[in-house]
């Protein structure tokens, strides 16, 4: 019966019909998602299955910077036309700054850092790179502390301060013939790109620094022999590069270089390879293995994924974190590894005495051998060389070799880079000879400790540090510098004070009381004299200071008190009423100026004078008539004030009916100029 009610009841047949294909369906999407939550990482099971712990331990060994190479700086002396981090940013991290983001690293299992540019010796002359290597090495304890440089901008002084703490120096050279490197860009001006490499080669020995080379393979350079030279080197490592494009730093329409032309065929590199396989050092690298094996930092501790063939920075590691902003660099670790990435990089773990042993004498063979390498050999392929050099197609389009003129604001002169000096706390530029010069006009005038940017525009109101300064002046005059400094800080500083003994010129310390003008007894640590710190006469005890009504409360070392027993209007030393610096006035008008503050003030009551533009003050009270001036000059002076506001007045005036009409126009354009942006674009 029951079957018979199911015949005879469509719906129900239906219904039953559906039933089974609705629960096979069910299950079969069920399924299928919690395949696609496991692979996700989101499944909601409490036990990972084991594909996902092998992704988490790969991802693990990946995320680990072990090697860093940190581009802190973009600006370059060279013009390589191939360069790849190319100077689109006068960018650089304040030292604390670059400090903490290495601290980071450190702390993220880092164990070799590589300094590199841009040239990194050029920014403030290799002491901001010196001040991290040396922190790197001493402070955070890292394994290896490299740097890679052109060479041009590096001092034999550079390391004697910095050299024991650097690991590696590998210095870029492309070729050890001068015409091709001028070819290149790998010069500046008539400089010997080859020479600062021999130079330097030695520095390494001498300071103990192991010696590096690296070498980008192009067009101009892939037919050379460069075994006899590497030989006579004997670097601990010759790194050689393949010509590598990125987009936006030497190909593209945004890039500063152009670098299509230098690029060569895997087969041209292969030849290279081979032609000097007998080089025991060589270490190769073509585009495959350099595109992402490289953990890079750009100026701003930000990781720059090179994978797409182009730099796409992650956020910065001071913002986010070292952990959270490797995740977009790209790097590839099994590549690191197979490149050569991890090798013996610390100096501690090399045979540097070894190498110091032969590189003399093969550096003398090298030095026969490079007259033959530059002239026989350039005549030996006289025809191929010569095609490279006059050929249109093999000529690059920017100019090599010439480098880019800097303006001086003090002498508005234009001179070459390495002849300028960047102020560190402003990053102003001045030519170098004429900041010398300012500096040391300054420090003759006395009394200016704090030397100030001459830029009186300058945006940030910079100062030069004791060492930008010390670098400039010779020692006596920086003996006098320091001198002027201590001598105001000792009058600024309530609990020191002079021995006013002028045998003794010694610095007395008070004792710290509730107000530092109350007289207290002082004995000099020197003379042993006992004197008052508010008037610098003999201890008086129960008795009133003589002199405390002078203008001048504490005398310069070597002046006797009884010089200064004077009326008050007569005194030829007081003290300024902003600063409480000592001023001499030996000529001149009553109108003062304090060159320490700029403070305007009147020298016989020590009234303020900033607001005073026509001297109204001398002509009441007690210091009327006492300018020094006759009456004629000063009604001039006023006239002169009066004249100038009273024309300012005058033009407002006249051109105010014009400014009134010309506002309706301007701000209909411009309403009418925004109001067409605004436009939505014709579809």
């Amino acid at each position: 019966m029951q079957f018979l009610f199911v015949l005879t009841s469509p719906r129900l047949l239906l219904q039953l019909l559906i039933h089974p294909l609705h629960i096979f369906v069910v299950s079969l999407f069920s399924k299928v998602c919690n395949w696609r939550a496991g692979v996700c990482k989101e499944t909601s099971s409490s036990v990972p299955s084991v594909q996902d712990k092998l992704v988490d331990q790969e991802d693990q060994i990946v995320t680990t910077p072990s090697s860093v190479n940190y581009h802190f700086t973009r600006k370059c002396n060279y013009k390589c036309g191939f360069c790849f981090h190319t100077a689109k940013t006068s960018f650089v991290l304040p030292l604390e700054e670059a400090k903490r983001g290495l601290e980071l690293l450190k702390e993220a299992g880092m164990e070799k850092i590589n300094f590199s540019g841009g040239e990194p010796f050029l920014h403030d002359k290799g002491e901001f790179l010196g001040k991290m290597v040396q922190f790197c090495k001493q402070d955070l304890q890292l394994p290896s502390v490299s740097i890679v440089s052109n060479g041009s901008m590096i001092k034999e002084r550079w390391f004697q301060k910095y050299g024991e703490y650097l690991d590696i120096l590998a210095i870029s050279c492309d070729s050890f013939e001068e015409e091709t490197n001028q070819l290149i860009g790998r010069t500046q001006g008539r400089k010997s790109h080859l020479d600062n490499l021999y130079k330097i080669c030695s520095w390494c020995q001498t300071y103990k620094v192991a010696f590096k080379i690296n070498s980008v393979i192009n067009t101009f350079n892939v037919d050379e022999d460069m075994t006899a030279a590497i030989n006579g080197l004997n670097p601990v490592r010759w790194k050689v590069f393949q010509c590598l494009l990125i987009d936006g730093e030497n190909a593209g329409e945004e890039a500063l270089r152009e670098a299509e032309r230098f690029v060569i065929s895997d087969q041209q590199f292969q030849e290279f390879l081979d032609r000097h396989n007998g080089v025991s050092c060589l270490v190769p690298e073509s585009n495959e293995k350099m595109r992402n094996s490289y953990l890079i930092l750009d100026e701003y501790m930000r990781f720059l994924d090179c994978r797409e063939g182009r730099k796409d920075p992650s956020k910065s590691i001071l913002d986010v974190g070292v952990k959270e902003a490797i995740c977009f660099s790209g790097f590839d670790e099994k590549m690191f590894l197979k490149r050569g990435g991890k090798y013996v990089w610390s100096k501690a773990d090399m045979k540097l005495e070894c190498a110091k042993q032969l590189i003399p004498h093969r550096a003398q063979q090298q030095g026969r051998r490079r007259g033959y390498t530059i002239k026989t050999a350039l005549s030996q392929k006289a025809s191929s060389v010569a095609v490279k050099m006059t050929t249109a197609r093999y000529r690059p389009t920017w100019e090599l070799a010439v480098d880019p003129l800097v303006s001086c604001k003090l002498c508005l002169g234009e001179f070459p880079l390495e002849q300028m000096t960047t102020i560190t706390q402003c990053q102003c530029v001045f030519c170098t000879l004429c900041l010398k010069q300012y500096v040391e006009l300054l420090i003759k005038e006395g009394l200016e400790t704090a030397i100030s940017c001459p830029d009186s525009a300058c945006p940030k109101r910079g100062h030069l540090q004791e060492n930008e300064i010390e670098c400039m002046v010779a020692t006596e005059m920086m003996q006098r510098y320091k001198k002027l400094q201590f001598e105001r800080e000792v009058l600024l500083d309530p609990c020191r004070t002079w021995c006013p003994s002028s045998t003794c010129q010694a610095v007395c310390q008070l004792k710290e009381a509730d107000s530092p003008a109350l007289p207290q007894l002082v004995q000099c640590a020197v003379c042993a004299l006992e004197f008052c710190s508010a008037c610098k006469a003999n201890w008086h005890p129960g008795q009133v200071c003589q002199e405390n009504n002078l203008p001048i409360t504490s005398f310069l070392p070597g002046e006797n008190s009884s010089f200064y027993k004077n009326e008050e209007d007569d005194a030829p030393i007081k003290r300024c009423p902003k600063c409480k610096v000592y001023i001499e006035r030996d000529e001149g008008c009553a109108q003062m100026m304090c060159k320490n503050c700029k403070h305007a003030f009147c020298w016989y009551c020590l009234e303020s004078l900033d607001d005073d533009f026509l001297l109204i003050h001398y002509d009441k009270g007690p210091c009327r008539n006492k300018l020094g001036h006759s009456r004629a000059s000063v009604i001039w002076h006023r006239t002169q004030v009066v004249g100038i506001f009273a024309g300012f007045g005058l033009l407002l005036l006249v051109a105010s009916p014009f400014l009134l009409l010309a506002t309706p126009i301007v701000l209909c354009c411009k309403c009418k100029c925004s109001k067409g942006d605004d436009d939505p674009l014709p579809t």
